[in-house]
C-alpha cells in the first residue's frame, strides 16, 4: 500500500468500499453518495458544521436528529447529528431509522414501495388530510384509514381519507389498518388465499348474476355467498362465481364466501380425510360402479360417493385408490370419508379401537 493524495471538492469519493479503484476526501470534505448505503461512489462536499441532538426536536424543521456513520462507513455510531431532510424525489425510509435512513422535508412523506412500508420509498408531497370515522365519510375514490406513526411502528387513533387503489395495484381482503389498502369502486380484491387474509390485488369487479343454487349458474360457475365490505362475514345474497381450474384451492365439504369449487371434470383433493379443509382441484378420474372391494383391481377398494355439496355420502359406490404408506387410513369404520391402504399396508391406529 502506499500514500495517495486525497479528493478535492467535486472529485468522485467512495462511501463505504476502499480498494486500489477507490479515492477519499481531503479533510474538511465528506463523501456525499448517490445511495442510502453509501457503497456507490459519491463526491467530495464541503463537510457540513455538525449540531449535536438527541431527537429531532434539538434540529431546525428542515433537519432530523440522524445517527452518524463511522470513518470506514461500516456501522452507525452512538453519536447523533442534525442532518438535512430528503426533498420531493428524493429517497426516505418509512419505518427504520439509522445513520444510512433518510427522512422527509415538512409537507412531504415518505411513499414506501411496500404496504408494511420497511423498504426505502420517495419523498412526495404530503396530501392535505380530511379526518373520518367510516367510509361513508369519504369521497367515493377514497377510504377511512388509521393513520400511521411518524416512526411508522404502530397505527394511531386517528383516521383519515385516503386514496383507494387502482387495477393491479395491492389490496387487503379482509383486515384493514394503517397498512392495509382498499380497492377503487368497481374493481375487488383477488386474494392469493381461500380466507382473504393475506394481501391481494385490484382487479376489475365481474358483473353479478343473483343466484339461490348452482343450478342458477352456467357449468363452469357456482352459487356463492356475497363477502362483505369489509370482508369479516358472509351475506345472505349469493352471486354466480367461476368455478376453479386444476391446481387452484378447493373447499371438500364446507362453502360459504370464503370457498372454491372446482370446474365440472375436476375433483377436490382434500389434504384430510374428512375433508373440511382445502383442497386442490384435480382432474376427476374415470369412475367404475362397484358394490364390493372384489369388483375393483388390487389397489383400489370400493367407496361410497360423496353428494356434490360434500355433506353426506350417497347410495352409489366406486371404485377408488387405495392409500400409500405414509397417508391416511380407516381402522373400523368405512364411508364416504374413509381411506383404505394398499396391498402389504395396514391400518395403524391412534386409538385402540381403532375407529380414528
Amino acid at each position: 500500500m502506499v500514500c495517495v493524495a486525497r479528493n478535492d471538492e467535486g472529485e468522485t469519493c467512495n462511501g463505504n468500499f476502499f480498494n486500489c479503484y477507490s479515492n477519499k476526501c481531503l479533510p474538511g470534505y465528506s463523501c456525499a453518495c448517490t445511495d442510502p448505503v453509501c457503497d456507490a461512489p459519491g463526491t467530495c462536499k464541503k463537510t457540513p458544521v455538525e449540531t449535536a441532538c438527541k431527537e429531532d426536536a434539538d434540529c431546525s424543521s428542515t433537519e432530523w436528529c440522524k445517527w452518524k456513520l463511522s470513518e470506514d462507513g461500516r456501522k452507525c455510531l452512538d453519536d447523533m447529528v442534525c442532518v438535512a431532510r430528503n426533498d420531493e424525489g428524493q429517497t426516505c425510509n418509512g419505518n427504520f431509522f439509522d445513520c444510512y435512513s433518510n427522512k422527509c422535508l415538512p409537507g412531504y412523506s415518505c411513499v414506501c414501495t411496500d404496504a408494511v412500508c420497511d423498504a426505502p420509498g420517495t419523498c412526495k408531497k404530503t396530501p392535505v388530510e380530511t379526518a373520518c370515522k367510516e367510509d361513508a365519510d369519504c369521497s367515493s375514490t377514497e377510504w377511512c384509514k388509521w393513520k400511521l406513526s411518524d416512526d411508522g411502528r404502530k397505527c394511531l387513533d386517528d383516521m383519515v381519507c385516503v386514496d383507494r387503489n387502482d387495477e393491479g395495484q395491492t389490496c387487503n381482503g379482509n383486515f384493514f389498518d394503517c397498512y392495509s389498502n382498499k380497492c377503487l369502486p368497481g374493481y375487488s380484491c383477488v386474494c392469493t388465499d381461500a380466507v382473504c387474509d393475506a394481501p391481494g390485488t385490484c382487479k376489475k369487479t365481474p358483473v353479478e348474476t343473483a343466484c339461490k343454487e348452482d343450478a342458477d349458474c352456467s357449468s363452469t360457475e357456482w352459487c356463492k355467498w356475497k363477502l362483505s365490505d369489509d370482508g369479516r362475514k358472509c351475506l345472505d345474497d349469493m352471486v354466480c362465481v367461476d368455478r376453479n381450474d386444476e391446481g387452484q384451492t378447493c373447499n371438500g365439504n364446507f362453502f360459504d364466501c370464503y370457498s372454491n369449487k372446482c370446474l365440472p371434470g375436476y375433483s377436490c383433493a382434500c389434504t384430510d380425510a374428512v375433508c373440511d379443509a382445502p383442497g386442490t382441484c384435480k382432474k376427476t378420474p374415470v369412475e367404475t360402479p362397484c358394490k364390493e372391494d372384489a369388483d375393483c383391481s388390487s389397489t383400489e377398494w370400493c367407496k361410497w360417493k360423496l353428494s356434490d355439496d360434500g355433506r353426506k355420502c350417497l347410495d352409489d359406490m366406486v371404485c377408488v385408490a387405495r392409500n400409500d404408506e405414509g397417508q391416511t387410513c380407516n381402522g373400523n369404520f368405512f364411508d364416504c370419508y374413509s381411506n383404505k391402504c394398499l396391498p402389504g399396508y395396514s391400518c395403524a391406529c391412534t386409538d385402540a379401537v381403532c375407529d380414528a
